[in-house]
């Protein structure tokens, strides 16, 4: 096994390099998934408690409501960073594959280089919607700030009643 640089071969460092890319690319999309499902159990759980609760209990409601928006925060704050980094593996991967890279060829040549996905996205009358909602986008901004307005209409219905 080589073990320094001058032993690899170019298109050999160009693949562990990619595996490295993809490998942590792969870590942060698992990461964001599991961190989005389990804030949405949480929430929902969170939710069914506000609303299960008699009438009489509106500090407890309202104290609930103010859980439920600091997790939605938590979770805003820690999956845009998680975001931020699958941009970062993307864009990195991007530049491996485009860089004339010899083990990209027959992709390059074919057309079926990963990175070139969202712009086949955008042929097609909702291609330009599609192309821009990810699921990367909805589970850091979208899903979060849905369930703050849930929150913020929950303790404006407690204060209000």
């Amino acid at each position: 096994m080589p073990k320094r640089k001058e032993d690899f071969k170019q298109p050999d460092i160009e693949l562990i390099a990619y595996k490295i890319l993809l490998q942590r690319h792969l870590n942060d999309d698992r990461l964001l998934g599991e961190r989005s499902t389990i804030f949405l159990a949480s929430s929902s759980i969170l939710f069914l408690g506000f609303v299960a609760l008699p009438d009489a209990a509106m500090a407890f409601r309202i104290f609930i409501a103010v859980v439920g928006l600091v997790l939605c925060f938590l979770i805003l704050c820690s999956n845009w960073r998680t975001k931020k980094g699958l941009d970062f593996w993307e864009n990195a991967e991007g530049k491996l594959e485009n860089k004339n890279a010899i083990s990209f060829n027959y992709m390059r040549e074919e057309r079926i280089l990963p990175h070139l996905i969202y712009k086949e996205m955008k042929k097609g009358r909702m291609g330009w919607l599609f192309s821009r909602i990810r699921n990367r986008v909805i589970f850091t901004y979208y899903l979060p700030l849905l369930f703050i307005g849930l929150w913020i209409g929950s303790i404006i219905w407690v204060a209000t009643n």
